[in-house]
C-alpha cells in the first residue's frame, strides 16, 4: 500500500491563522505514510509550504465582488464553486488523492461537491462560524471543530447525531516566543500604568468581521485621556484582487473621520508574526467570528 495523499485546499495566498495551523501541522507530522499536498494561490503561504518540503499545486480561485447585488452574489458563488469543484476534481484524479481537507466556507462547499462528483473522502476543519445553510445542505465525511461551542450550531439544526465530528483545539510551539518576551511578567494594572504604555496592536486579516471599527472607536476614546498611545494594525485584506483595497480605503477614511491619523498606523502584512508581539504592549482582537484563533495563542505566548 502506498502513501495516503491528503489534499489541503486553501483559497488565500497570505498567511493567517488557518495557514499558520497548516505550517505547524507540517512541522509536527511524524507519519511517513501521509503525504500532504497543498492547493492554493501563489504567494507567501505557498512559499512557506514549499520551504517545508510540501508539494504545492498553484490554483487561483474565482471570487465575486462583494459589492454585487445580494442575489447576484449567491448566483456567482454557486457558479464559481461548481467550476472550482470540477477543476480541482481533475487535479485529484491526476494526483490520485485519497483525502480532501478544507478550512473555510468556499473550501467546504467545494469539498462537498468533490465528495458528490468524485466519491472522495472529505474532512471539514471548522475554524470559524458558518451560516446554517452550509451545515444543512452540504455534508462532509468528517468534521473537526477547534472549539466545543461551535457544535451548538449542529445541535440547533438537529444534525448532531447525523454528522461525524470531534473537537481538536489549536496549539502552537511556545518555544518560538521565549526569546522575545521583553515585558514584565507581573500583572498589569492598566489604570495606574496606562501612561507608561506606548503601543496597542491588532494582528489579523482586514475584514469587517474582525471588528476593526470597534478597535478604532475604542482608540478614539483612549487617546482623549492618553494622547501618547499609538495603535498598530497589522494585516491585509484577504482577497486583494477582488476587494481591490476597498476595505483598506474604508479603514483609512474611518481613521481620518475619528481624528486618528497621528495615532493609528496600518502596518500591512508582516511575517513571521513573532516580532510583532515584541513591539506592542497590549494585543487586542475585537473579532466577531473567531473560535480558537491562533493569534490569541501566539499573543499569550
Amino acid at each position: 500500500m502506498g502513501k495516503i495523499k491528503v489534499l489541503y485546499i486553501h483559497e488565500v495566498s497570505r498567511i493567517g491563522g488557518g495557514e499558520t495551523w497548516f505550517l505547524n501541522f507540517i512541522d509536527g507530522l511524524q507519519n511517513p505514510d501521509i503525504e500532504p499536498i497543498l492547493l492554493c494561490p501563489e504567494g507567501p503561504f505557498a512559499e512557506a509550504a514549499r520551504s517545508k518540503g510540501v508539494e504545492v499545486i498553484p490554483y487561483k480561485f474565482r471570487f465575486y465582488d462583494i459589492s454585487s447585488h445580494r442575489l447576484l452574489k449567491y448566483l456567482l458563488f454557486g457558479f464559481f464553486r461548481v467550476w472550482d469543484s470540477f477543476a480541482i476534481g481533475r487535479i485529484i484524479k491526476r494526483y490520485n488523492i485519497n483525502l480532501v481537507h478544507t478550512v473555510n466556507t468556499n473550501g467546504h462547499v467545494i469539498g462537498s461537491l468533490i465528495r458528490t462528483f468524485y466519491s472522495k473522502k472529505v474532512v471539514w476543519h471548522i475554524h470559524h462560524d458558518h451560516q446554517k445553510i452550509l451545515y444543512r445542505f452540504f455534508k462532509p465525511d468528517y468534521m473537526v471543530f477547534v472549539a466545543q461551542f461551535r457544535i451548538k450550531k449542529l445541535q440547533s439544526l438537529r444534525l448532531e447525531n447525523k454528522r461525524k465530528y470531534s473537537v481538536l483545539y489549536n496549539g502552537i510551539d511556545t518555544s518560538l516566543y521565549e526569546k522575545i518576551n521583553t515585558f514584565e511578567k507581573q500583572p498589569l494594572n492598566v489604570s495606574r500604568r496606562m501612561i507608561r504604555l506606548r503601543r496597542i496592536g491588532y494582528v489579523g486579516r482586514l475584514l469587517p468581521e474582525k471588528g476593526l471599527e470597534t478597535f478604532l472607536t475604542a482608540a478614539s476614546l483612549i487617546i482623549k485621556k492618553y494622547p501618547d498611545i499609538k495603535f498598530n494594525i497589522y494585516g491585509e485584506e484577504i482577497y486583494d484582487e477582488v476587494l481591490k483595497g476597498q476595505y483598506t480605503a474604508f479603514l483609512k477614511q474611518k481613521i481620518s473621520e475619528l481624528g486618528l491619523d497621528d495615532a493609528v498606523r496600518l502596518c500591512g502584512f508582516v511575517f513571521p508574526q513573532t516580532e510583532i508581539f515584541s513591539s506592542i504592549n497590549i494585543f487586542v482582537i475585537p473579532s466577531y467570528m473567531e473560535s480558537c484563533p491562533m493569534v490569541i495563542l501566539e499573543s499569550w505566548a
